[in-house]
């Protein structure tokens, strides 16, 4: 299936290039199909014994309570148990297939295929080609935001359709742009006035020979987000909460106390010791999403320039060594 690569190629899109679309998924595929007949050879290894009356046991019942006792090891490499009954249809599936001539050995355990897999059952084809224009238009649109937008249009009835079947329809057309998915949409966010939302930071800044040991000196950094002032920077050998609450308490003292403190999931922010600080000068502590970083561009563009800051911060006692 052909890839969409820009907002161009949707809006290009006809109703014949759709259509090839549910062609193309309605294509077998071959390694899917590869699985199903190693699923059902696996399954013939189980029951063949019962099948062909070649097991020790007293009775196929007992068999089957064997095999059912202990977890075994499925062609995707996966550890299961099979229960009793799931053996017994195994068994009454093959001797079905095998009396109305419709398959013998493993093609008779091999799970059917949908005759209507890869299309859309419940979506109209003006609905299809309205989603299409949506993602035109904005390429990163969420399935709901799409879903409200079809009923205001008056192209969907209330309840007519659900989310789901929006998303199931994207993703199984691949009609999201390809770039959108690699890479994250960002949007910049200021906030109205002073004093409302800090963000803070550690980087490394240099190396220092202390007693003949190369260790990173840190600094730590908390700007407020409207102004992009610099409310505190210092200089750590460790990168601690006990060192971020004293630069916490030192901006404090310069600036008074913000509404909210935005950080990442480092260990000095979501130490305990600064959860409680926070909550009690009744800070809301917001943390980015764990590894992304471009979440906090506005501290981290603020990094960049603390190398040329270095001489001028203080070091507390016993950072830099004796």
């Amino acid at each position: 299936m052909v890839q969409v690569n820009s907002a161009q190629d949707l809006a290009n899109m006809t109703v014949e290039e759709l259509a090839d679309r549910a062609g193309n998924r309605k294509t077998a595929d071959s390694e899917a199909i590869l699985a199903k007949k190693r699923m059902a050879a696996f399954k013939m290894s189980l029951i063949s014994p019962v099948i062909f009356s070649t097991h020790n046991e007293r009775s196929a019942a007992a068999y089957f309570d064997r095999i059912a006792a202990s977890p075994l090891l499925f062609p995707d490499g996966k550890m299961r148990t099979v229960s009793r009954k799931t053996l017994e249809r195994w068994v009454r599936d093959f001797r079905k297939a095998d009396k109305e001539d419709e398959g013998y050995g493993t093609d008779a355990l091999m799970r059917k295929t949908r005759s209507d897999a890869g299309e859309v059952r419940c979506l109209r084809l003006v609905v299809m080609m309205e989603i299409v224009r949506c993602l035109s238009v904005v390429p990163n649109m969420k399935c709901s935001a799409i879903h409200r937008r079809l009923i205001n249009e008056g192209v969907l009835a209330e309840g007519e359709i659900s989310t789901d079947t929006i998303r199931r329809f994207i993703r199984n057309y691949d009609l999201r742009i390809t770039a959108v998915i690699e890479e994250r949409i960002r949007r910049s966010f200021v906030v109205d006035d002073y004093n409302i939302l800090w963000e803070t930071d550690t980087c490394y800044l240099i190396k220092i020979n202390d007693d003949g040991v190369l260790r990173w000196v840190y600094i730590q950094g908390i700007i407020d987000n409207h102004t992009r002032r610099h409310i505190s920077l210092k200089c750590y050998m460790e990168d601690t909460a006990e060192n971020f609450l004293i630069t916490l308490r030192d901006a404090v003292y310069r600036a008074g106390i913000p509404v909210s403190l935005y950080a990442d999931n480092g260990a000095p922010y979501i130490s305990e010791h600064t959860r409680m600080a926070c909550a009690n000068l009744g800070i809301n502590l917001i943390h980015a999403r764990a590894g992304d970083g471009a979440a906090k561009a506005a501290i981290l563009s603020a990094c960049l320039n603390y190398p040329h800051l270095c001489q001028k911060l203080p070091i507390y006692p016993g950072s830099i060594g004796k």
